[in-house]
């Protein structure tokens, strides 16, 4: 499903840019290879302290390479051509904040990054992953006081 969808999304956009270029009369060039969310490359991402799966659409019109610049992202399509849903596992960080690189390497020579920022443990699991243990005991101290005030 998800390579269909991929691949949708590529026709779509080769068919929006060949519209653009016959309505205009001019030639537009596509870009040897792009990654999809384009601010991908641009801005980068961050994510969650915990292990997951980091999936991204790379378009290109020759064969590529994905690579890691830390231990800790793997992706698990190292290379390829065309157009792929391409994904990187990113182990569970248990320290602090860390950043890390994946690299796409064309084989016309185009380079493309991206900057994945890892948050550590403590900054994001207590606002989204609290026991039911904890918020029983946190509202049974607030409303237990609350009522033995009165």
């Amino acid at each position: 499903m998800k390579k269909l969808l991929a691949i949708l999304l590529a026709v779509v956009m080769l068919g929006t840019f060949a519209a653009m270029a016959a309505a205009e009369g001019t030639d537009y060039a596509l870009p040897p290879t792009t990654i999809y969310p384009p601010w991908l490359a641009e801005y980068g991402t961050r994510v969650n302290p915990g292990e997951h799966n980091f999936p991204f659409l790379i378009i290109s019109q020759t064969g590529w390479t994905v690579s890691s610049d830390v231990d800790w992202i793997v992706p698990r399509t190292p290379s390829g051509s065309g157009i792929l849903t391409v994904s990187v596992d990113i182990a569970e960080n248990f320290g602090a904040t860390r950043t890390g690189t994946i690299t796409v390497v064309a084989d016309c020579g185009e380079i493309l990054d991206i900057v994945i920022v890892q948050d550590f443990p403590g900054s994001y699991w207590w606002a989204t992953n609290r026991p039911a243990w904890w918020t029983f005991i946190v509202r049974w101290i607030f409303f237990g006081w609350l009522w033995m005030s009165y």
